[in-house]
């Protein structure tokens, strides 16, 4: 247990079955700021709906590890945009680049993740809703009526969908788009 917070808001970190593979240390610090790091934006988590919170955790003298759990904790005073505590996601930020963990576990209050490898900076918010804009280059056939679809299908929040291995499904009037 990493038993962190600031004067109002205990927020600690706590690792589980982590398979540790070199010895070192861990460094985990939170600020009540979901966009400390700038980088929140980019995520592809909700703008709206979140934790406003970010987490930090650095590897430190040559630690590692190949697998591991860590629940994030927080309070309900930190819930932006009536976020959804049931179906909230991790996004973990390290190297330019974004991730989302499997999810392991939620309450009210905390999130788990599993499959921590590495280590960075760490959000928690609910994914966006998608939006059809502009859709592009799709074309059915309904007996003798051919329907052409052209356009975008993105998030709320403007982050390009859908995710590679994403199912999209649409209809016209009832009917499923093939």
């Amino acid at each position: 247990l990493f038993p962190i917070g600031n004067a109002s808001v205990y927020a600690p970190v706590s690792l589980a079955s982590a398979t540790i593979t070199a010895d070192g240390n861990l460094v985990v610090s939170t600020t009540g700021n979901v966009n400390s790091q700038g980088a929140f934006s980019s995520s592809g988590l909700s703008q709206s709906k979140y934790v406003n919170r970010n987490w930090t955790i650095t590897a430190a003298n040559g630690y590692a590890q190949s697998a591991g759990e860590v629940t994030f904790n927080f309070v309900g005073g930190d819930v932006q945009g009536a976020m959804n505590t049931a179906t909230d996601m991790v996004g973990s930020y390290s190297g330019s680049v974004w991730t989302r963990p499997a999810v392991a576990g939620r309450t009210s209050t905390s999130i788990t993740v599993s499959g921590i490898t590495s280590f960075g900076d760490f959000v928690i918010g609910e994914l966006p809703v998608p939006v059809f804009s502009n859709l592009s280059s799709k074309t059915n056939t309904y007996g003798t009526t051919s329907v052409a679809l052209t356009g975008t299908l993105s998030a709320n929040s403007g982050t390009a969908f859908p995710v590679n291995g994403s199912p999209v499904t649409a209809s016209i009037n009832g009917q499923p788009v093939a």
